[in-house]
């Protein structure tokens, strides 16, 4: 029976299967930080807060409408499933089917390839063309925080098999 609790584990992680109650408190945290994000923004333009980047106002009032949206369309799935008690079964069962599992996680790994070496390009364009460290040190995080995850989760995974 250990195997079919880590099966379960594993498609909660690369699903973000989350108990009803935490993805209520997650929906509203979005929501939350999305409004206050928003309202910093409107603030700092109110007392004429001069960026340090031309377009970093816009970029984090975006970021705070995603948020909200997310959140909103989270609260929206979540209120969904418990209104129909039969499609909240079929949903149960479906994140649990071994079957579903592996498309899912091979999807997953799939989306990955693509995507990273996508980034890799646009980090290269970015680093080339752009005329501050602040453009171009976030995405070198984010580039290194998926090529050590990816290392770490290949050898996890390696480990267990």
């Amino acid at each position: 029976m250990k195997g079919d609790d880590e099966d379960v584990t594993q498609s909660k992680i690369f699903r973000f299967n989350i108990s009803e109650t935490n993805g209520i408190r997650l929906s509203w945290a979005l929501v939350i930080i999305g409004i206050v994000l928003i309202f910093a923004v409107a603030a700092l333009a109110l007392v004429d807060y001069t960026w340090p980047t031309e377009n970093l106002d816009s970029a984090v009032a975006g970021t705070g409408t995603a948020l909200v949206f997310v959140g909103m369309l989270m609260l929206l799935a979540q209120r969904s499933i418990r209104k129909n008690p039969q499609y909240a079964k079929e949903v149960a069962i479906s994140n649990k089917d071994e079957r579903n599992i592996l498309i899912r996680n091979r999807a997953n790994a799939r989306a990955f390839e693509i995507v990273f070496p996508l980034t890799m390009v646009v980090y290269a364009v970015t680093f080339v063309f752009s005329d501050s460290i602040q453009q171009t040190l976030p995405l070198s995080i984010i580039l290194c925080v998926m090529a050590v995850s990816s290392l770490l989760l290949t050898r996890k995974y390696k480990k267990e098999m």
